[in-house]
């Protein structure tokens, strides 16, 4: 071709090819990555760097400390004297909030001490009234019992006494350290009210203290509910246990007036012996007399009891009744032991032709009524001694008329039971002898 002298001229080398290809032998210069690398660490430009970074730290600083100056001018702007003032309410409120919780916590401290010294105090009255009832129950004269009574009554009060003393000083302090508290509350509400607090307080303490005052009318109505719950319970048991009687039991109280009473010591009579003829045995009168002296007794234990309302002038009433009552049993049954007297003294005086006929004809004894076969009244010399169910001959002169059992009765007599009768169309006749038949 025409242009090949052109390519090799210039000694040779090639215009278009680099020298490292143009290089035959390969004694070119190799380019390596690593090398170039460190060659351009070494070459570089530190001062440049610290410029940057100088830089960049100062515009940094710079914006930080605008943003503080703009946000402290915001704040002085904003701030206003008002703002101190209801920073100072707001910690007035909070003191006064807090003073009037320890007011209420001191309040229910007091009520405790109070509720403790009534509770001692209760013990206290409630064992010297054990006492007092045991000494009641005791079989002791009144005088004895009254003088003991008055002697723990006033042990009762001594001790009573000292309870509330020891419990003054403590109650003192506790009301001293509430009135404290109650004045420095008051300075602080009057500060409150002079600076306006009511207008400038949040809704957050409007409302707290809006609830405080509930919460106080509430507990205060709790209270006095309960105060008048507990003083209609007691009215209403005093009422059940203490009535106020009337109609026909107020009548029967009034029944009672001007009576003598078993309580007072009653003049009460000796056992008569005539009663004894008739059926009325000294134990049986011991022991009535002894059912008697029980009832004062129990009359007289609970007419001790402060009772109320009609209770007192009942059990005052049902004494001088019981009274009244003894006193006319005492009154019928002398009554009773006179007329036997009587009677017993008439008998005697029929007994002594009875006994002269009987001795005149040497007879045991005679038929005085004989109209009920099995209850005949039979008369028997006072001289013999017959035992009940004895056997004895009825006869009419010399005639068996028929055969009697004898058996004892009041005031000497005696009564027949038939057992035998010899002839049916002749019964027993009075003034029949009758004899004794002889023991097997």
């Amino acid at each position: 071709m025409g242009n090949d002298n052109e390519i090799t001229k210039g000694h040779g080398r090639s215009l278009f090819l680099p020298d490292e290809i143009h290089d035959r032998d390969g004694t070119g210069q190799v380019y390596v990555l690593e090398e170039e690398f460190a060659r351009s660490r070494k070459n570089r430009n530190l001062r440049l760097y610290a410029f940057l970074v100088a830089f960049t730290a100062l515009l940094a600083g710079g914006v930080f400390l605008f943003r503080l100056w703009s946000e402290g001018r915001e704040r002085l702007v904003e701030v206003d004297i008002s703002d101190f003032e209801d920073l100072r309410l707001r910690e007035v409120m909070s003191s006064a909030r807090k003073r009037r919780g320890n007011i209420d916590v001191l309040h229910i401290e007091l009520r405790m001490l109070e509720v403790a010294m009534l509770d001692e105090m209760l013990r206290v009255r409630r064992d010297y009234q054990s006492r007092g009832n045991a000494l009641l129950d005791a079989a002791a004269s009144d005088g004895a019992v009254d003088a003991q009574l008055r002697g723990l009554d006033e042990r009762e009060r001594r001790a009573v006494e000292r309870i509330r003393s020891a419990y003054r000083a403590r109650i003192r302090a506790k009301k001293a350290e509430i009135w404290s508290l109650e004045e420095a509350r008051e300075e602080e509400e009057k500060e409150l009210e002079v600076k306006g607090a009511d207008t400038r307080l949040s809704n957050e303490d409007r409302l707290y203290a809006l609830r405080m005052k509930q919460l106080r009318e509430k507990q205060e109505y709790g209270v006095e509910a309960l105060k008048r719950y507990y003083d209609a319970q007691a009215e209403f048991l005093t009422a059940r246990y203490n009535p106020v009687m009337g109609g026909r039991v107020r009548k029967a109280m009034e029944l009672g007036a001007g009576k003598p009473s078993v309580t007072g010591g009653m003049a009460l009579k000796e056992y008569d012996a005539i009663l004894d003829d008739h059926g009325v045995a000294p134990g049986d009168f011991t022991a009535l007399r002894n059912r008697i002296g029980a009832q004062g007794d129990l009359l007289r234990r609970l007419q001790r009891v402060p009772y109320v309302n009609s209770v007192p002038g009942a059990l005052d009433a049902l004494d001088r009744l019981s009274g009244s009552i003894v006193a006319e049993y005492e009154r019928i049954w002398t009554a009773l032991a006179a007329a036997l007297h009587r009677a017993e003294r008439l008998r005697e005086r029929y007994d002594y032709p009875f006994e002269y006929v009987l001795g005149a004809r040497r007879e045991q004894g005679m038929i005085l009524d004989p109209r009920d076969p099995d209850d005949i009244l039979v008369y028997m010399r006072r001289s013999l001694d017959v035992q009940d169910g004895r056997r004895a001959s009825v006869f009419h002169g010399d005639r068996l008329v028929g055969t009697i059992r004898l058996y004892r009765i009041a005031g000497g007599h005696y009564r027949g039971r038939t057992v035998t009768l010899v002839d049916k169309k002749e019964p027993f006749r009075p003034i029949n002898r009758v004899v004794l038949e002889a023991k097997l």
